[in-house]
């Protein structure tokens, strides 16, 4: 079975804004269609597979490269204050700012590798739909090599400005934000309700980071 966490780099992993459900809105959403946001989604899978996949790519040029295309096509922000919860509110200055840097070097650390895992799969996007709300869901096949049936991805998408930015990737129905938040939770909840705990474990991993 292929790992969640490849997955979620095919899929270049995000989340949503704090106190808005993540994989809610959208989905009860059967609005009309966003053409520009399937090509930005089909464009994005192809381009992550054309520059960060194969053996001959350095480590360090795909940790380069996946940083460029997270800042770039996702609200980072939006997903390091909604991943932190209700810990965001109890964090000091000092706190939110070294866990706000250190928040993407994590994600680069735990994804960018994982393209080395490639083995042939292909995102098609199949359809997209608005909420009430305004959100986007993109929908999307990842199709893999000797499997009858892709996996389902599903990517959440909110308007900046004349663009779109990603807040949400769902993966077989399973919110990726969701699932970082209650990570996240745990750590903290481990180290007896303390920020620091996370932060000490976040600087590990971005220390991975190859350079």
């Amino acid at each position: 079975m292929i790992r969640r966490e490849f997955l979620a780099a095919i899929a270049v992993v995000a989340a949503a804004p704090s106190g808005i459900a993540p994989t809610g809105a959208a989905a009860q959403g059967r609005g009309s269609s966003v053409p520009e946001a399937e090509t930005l989604i089909g464009g994005l899978a192809q381009r992550g597979i054309t520059d960060l996949t194969g053996q001959e790519t350095a480590q360090a040029e795909r940790a380069r490269r996946f940083r460029t295309m997270l800042t770039q096509n996702f609200d980072v922000p939006t997903i390091a204050r909604f991943v932190l919860g209700r810990y965001w509110r109890v964090a000091t200055e000092p706190e939110r700012r070294e866990y706000m840097s250190l928040f993407a070097d994590m994600l680069v650390a735990i994804y960018a590798g994982r393209f080395a895992e490639y083995q042939g799969e292909q995102m098609r996007v199949t359809g997209s739909r608005t909420s009430t709300e305004g959100d986007i869901l993109v929908a999307s096949d990842l199709v893999r090599p000797g499997q009858n049936a892709p996996a389902k991805v599903d990517w959440i998408l909110r308007r900046d400005g004349s663009g779109f930015k990603i807040v949400d990737v769902r993966v077989e129905g399973v919110s990726l934000a969701i699932t970082q938040r209650d990570e996240f939770a745990s750590i903290i909840q481990r180290g007896g309700g303390q920020v620091s705990a996370l932060l000490q474990t976040m600087r590990q991993r971005a220390a991975q980071v190859p350079r």
